[in-house]
């Protein structure tokens, strides 16, 4: 019988955050203005988000690191907020993945240099998935579960089935990548998937359907890449979140809610918005919600780590997040 709580699962990336004034052209100076060490990727900044939401949640850390200074800062961390570490491999002669981050203060957009390290090796000795619900991050970048192994599978696919016949709930968010290889690599992974929670970009890339039209974004070709993605074998709900509008759909109905209105200043930088939407659409699974009030709860998450200077929320009550819908509206 499968624990209460959920496993998050994927990469363990530590973030070196540089804030400067503008990114400049190669060959260029910018002045570094402060520096933060954080915790990033899928399972630091949904687990945590989680947790912050709900401090009694059994949450379960499944990854890989390096025996490093870096791993032994993502194990403290997790244990401090009461993340469970045991099922994360620790690997003797690699380094634990590392990103050189880059925060251009005037739009919070980041540019970000990755040393995959330690990630690239999750799946060579999985552990079993002890908890009722499984998250999986990111899919593209999990390089030994990605690779097409045989039948045009990926190793991903055929664990995913396992768990999936043991009655494991599984939902999967993917990286955002310039590439053609999202069908090739994500396809044979899709029937097994109960949840895809994932940004409009990955939707398009995935559903192949252009989503823009001189620049602003096409709702209904949004609702397409939804439905094209749900008939390649998703089994329950598509959830896409975007700057202006998230959307889920389940097969029949559509649910779509526009995002906060912030104000540019409030905008620290967008570092782990993205999964923190997740985050809360996890919760929101967990308790049952309502397809619109999961999509009020999480856009205001996701604007809260918006206006964080780390991926970790500021707040920590549900009421309270709900508040920032009225404190600053919707778009």
């Amino acid at each position: 019988m499968k624990l209460s709580g959920i496993t998050v699962a994927g990469n363990i990336i530590v973030d070196s955050n540089k804030y400067i004034d503008i990114y400049p052209e190669e060959g260029h100076l910018s002045y570094i203005n402060d520096v933060s060490t954080s915790l990033g990727g899928c399972v630091p900044n949904t687990g945590i988000a989680l947790k912050v939401m709900d401090p009694e949640l059994h949450i379960i850390a499944m990854g890989t690191i390096g025996d490093d200074e870096n791993g032994k800062f993502a194990l403290q961390t997790f244990e401090n907020l009461g993340i469970e570490t045991k099922q994360i491999d620790i690997l003797k002669d690699e380094r634990t993945s590392h990103v050189d981050a880059f925060v251009n203060v005037e739009n919070a957009k980041r540019t970000f240099f990755l040393q995959e390290g330690a990630s690239r090796f999750f799946g060579q000795n999985t552990k079993p998935v002890l908890t009722k619900y499984l998250h999986v991050g990111y899919l593209l970048l999990l390089p030994y579960m990605d690779e097409i192994v045989e039948h045009g599978r990926t190793r991903m696919s055929y664990w995913l089935e396992q768990l999936s016949q043991d009655g494991v709930i599984i939902s999967c968010d993917i990286v955002s990548e310039e590439s053609t290889r999202y069908r090739k690599v994500i396809s044979s992974s899709l029937p097994y998937i109960n949840h895809l929670i994932i940004n409009e970009i990955e939707a398009s890339k995935l559903a192949e359907v252009e989503i823009f039209k001189n620049g602003v974004l096409q709702i209904d070709s949004l609702i397409q890449c939804a439905k094209v993605i749900k008939n390649m074998g998703v089994k329950e709900k598509i959830i896409i979140h975007s700057p202006n509008i998230s959307i889920i759909y389940d097969g029949i109905n559509v649910y779509r809610l526009n995002s906060l209105f912030l104000p540019k200043e409030a905008i620290v930088n967008s570092v782990g918005a993205g999964d923190a939407f997740c985050a809360a659409s996890l919760y929101g699974l967990m308790h049952d919600m309502e397809p619109t009030e999961m999509l009020r709860l999480a856009s205001c998450v996701a604007a809260d780590v918006l206006m964080s200077p780390t991926p970790k929320p500021n707040l920590c009550k549900i009421k309270d997040f709900l508040e920032l819908e009225n404190k600053y509206g919707r778009k």
